[in-house]
This record gives C-alpha cells, sequence and structure tokens, in this order.
C-alpha cells in the first residue's frame, strides 16, 4: 500500500476502515467531493489490477465481483460496519479473534493499537472513529463482543437480518 497517501488537494475520500482479502475487499469511506466514491474506486481498481497483474505476470479480474456501495443510512449500521469489516478474516478461520488482531492487511490496528503501533497511517483516518470508541483497549473489547454475537447469529441462522 506504498504510495497511498492521506492528505492531498485532491483526495477523493477519507477512508475509515478496510479489509483486503484474497478475492475481495471492505473499505468504510466518506466522499470528500462529488462521486467521489465512485471515482476513487474506479482509479483503485484499474490502478490496483493492473499493478497487481503487472508484477504476477498475470491477466483478468482481481476481485470476486464488482464494487458494491452501501450507503450508511443509520447510526446503527455505522457502529456495525467497522466490525464487520475487521472480523472479516475471522470468518475464514472458525471466528477465531487472533486471526482478527494477527491480520496485516486490516485497518483493525489502527483503532486497536497505541499510536506508535500502527500500520497505515497514512491511509486510514481514525479521527471520527477514535473519538467513538474512545481507547483501543475500548475498541478491542467492542470488537470482541461483536465478533463473539456475530458468529453465534451466523453459528443459528440469524444474522441473514443483518445488513451485508
Amino acid at each position: 500500500m506504498t504510495g497511498v497517501r492521506l492528505q492531498s488537494d485532491d483526495q477523493l475520500v477519507e477512508i475509515m476502515a478496510f479489509c483486503l482479502m484474497p478475492n475481495h475487499f471492505h473499505l468504510m469511506m466518506r466522499a470528500r467531493t462529488e462521486r467521489g466514491i465512485s471515482k476513487f474506486m474506479q482509479k483503485l481498481g484499474t490502478g490496483y489490477a493492473n499493478y497487481f497483474n503487472l508484477r504476477r505476470q498475470r491477466v483478468g479480474s482481481l476481485f470476486q465481483n464488482k464494487y458494491k456501495s452501501v450507503p450508511i443510512m443509520d447510526d446503527a449500521h455505522f457502529l456495525w460496519l467497522p466490525h464487520y469489516i475487521h472480523c472479516n478474516p475471522a470468518k475464514k478461520n472458525d471466528w477465531s479473534p487472533t486471526s482478527v488482531k494477527g491480520y496485516r492487511w486490516s485497518s483493525y490496528g489502527e483503532y486497536a493499537e497505541d499510536a506508535g503501533n500502527k500500520r497505515y497511517p497514512e491511509i486510514i483516518d481514525t479521527t471520527f472513529l477514535s473519538e467513538i470508541f474512545e481507547t483501543p483497549e475500548n475498541f478491542r473489547k467492542q470488537t470482541q463482543e461483536w465478533l463473539k454475537s456475530y458468529s453465534e447469529s451466523e453459528a443459528d441462522g440469524t444474522n441473514a437480518l443483518i445488513i451485508d
């Protein structure tokens, strides 16, 4: 993720959370310009695919599907989304909390770790969500509670009601 700058005069979006999986990714972001999200996604999809394909000497799509944008319509969805994004690696690992903490390609550490241990400070703007979660300890605790609740609802089939 080198070469991505957070502060720029032409910044299209503010990225609050992300998780890059082998065949898809999740982003929580806010537009900074009109049509900022769609412009950013076009640049990201084309630019990263070209970079990856050139580097790996391959052709074709990298991700499972075309991007889909789901607007955040209420506070509950807003509070749910960062945990859903950061816990995505746990789905593949029997809902293990260590798979969330140890997953490198996620912004989880930007909220769960102290300032000196952040991996992506040039990409993630933590200002807004950090005010909500207040401390790294509180964020970790809320993520653990969310993971437990979501994995239980996944097991009994009740998460079908959750926005995805």
